[in-house]
């Protein structure tokens, strides 16, 4: 059994984290300690941070962020602004798992819900049956739906990859917005420009629908913004916008990690829906990517249809609930 210690605060890990992070396969933006404690510092009031780190000798090859919330445990993070979970461990070390549930089991809780699980997470596999061992209730639901695009090499190839009638439908959808105007797409990277143009990304998702005008509320408003400035200062986020006519008539912001496209959400104004502005400015976003050589598009959660639409394939994220009542 690897040794464990507790960690009740980033000051303690941060540096670790980082390290470990970068030894793994793990890319999604959401398991960095910059996300994790951003979202902290937003919403952490009346819980506990409890993240176990797991050690070989002197080596961290485990940390699972976890917190405690009225006797539940679970990731840090949330699911309304957050898409995956899980534990960072390094080359899938099944020993880190079974030490981390060792410590896992001295804490305070009467259920844990570990959320957002991609569908090749060792937890999946590990967890239960230790779990039944000991006597608790199991529950492992499908959750969600993550589309994905795995990015070829070129913009050609990508349309070549679709069926005839997306291709064709994608076609006239950039035809018809082309001939409508001038046309520019803008990606901004640096940080104050990111931080200058937030309201604007905010104005057009929240005039997108009615779900996403009531998702945006203050405190949200505030963490996504924070957040997407860090990222964008640490050279990782993608905030674009459509213009026509130097008309901004669509958003998306974007993640990026590694080889991978994180698209976390996106906004247009309803007065050019007519011409597809949302679905063409993700195309756009698509073919930057294909353009700095990302291998994956990932639109998070999710099943809304334009995701396929543009190609994109369902993968899969689980709940993992264990009751000890």
């Amino acid at each position: 059994m690897l040794s464990t210690r507790l960690v009740t605060n980033f000051d303690q890990i941060r540096s670790n984290w980082n390290i470990l992070l970068n030894q793994t396969e793990l890319n999604a933006i959401f398991f960095s300690v910059l996300w994790q404690e951003t979202w902290w510092n937003h919403f952490g009031s009346k819980k506990a941070i409890n993240i176990i780190e797991a050690f070989q000798g002197d080596d961290v090859v485990g940390i699972a962020p976890l917190m405690i919330e009225k006797s539940v445990l679970t990731f840090i993070s949330s699911t309304d602004l957050v898409d995956y979970g899980n534990f960072i461990i390094r080359d899938n070390n099944r020993e880190a798992y079974l030490s981390i549930w060792e410590s896992m089991l001295d804490l305070e809780w009467d259920r844990c819900e570990l959320w957002s699980l991609p569908a090749n997470s060792p937890i999946l596999e590990i967890y239960p049956k230790l779990a039944e061992n000991y006597g608790f209730r199991v529950e492992v639901i499908k959750e969600d739906v993550v589309p994905r695009l795995q990015l070829p090499k070129t913009w050609d190839d990508y349309l070549d990859n679709l069926s005839k009638k997306k291709r064709h439908e994608i076609r006239r959808k950039i035809r018809k917005l082309e001939s409508f105007g001038k046309v520019e797409f803008r990606e901004l990277k640096e940080s104050k420009l990111v931080k200058k143009e937030m309201d604007s990304f905010f104005d057009l998702h929240k005039s997108s629908s009615v779900e996403k005008s009531q998702f945006l509320n203050n405190k949200r408003r505030r963490f996504i913004e924070e957040v997407s400035v860090k990222f964008a200062e640490n050279k990782m986020l993608n905030l674009s916008f459509l213009d026509i006519d130097s008309n901004t008539v669509a958003a998306c912001l974007g993640f990026e990690t590694r080889d991978s496209y994180f698209l976390y959400n996106s906004g247009y104004d309803p007065e050019f829906s007519d011409l597809s502005v949302g679905i063409v400015a993700t195309l756009y976003a698509i073919k930057n990517a294909i353009i700095r050589q990302n291998k994956i598009f990932d639109f998070l959660r999710g099943g809304e249809f334009y995701k396929y639409q543009l190609g994109a394939e369902d993968q899969y994220i689980f709940r993992l609930n264990i009751s000890r009542l």
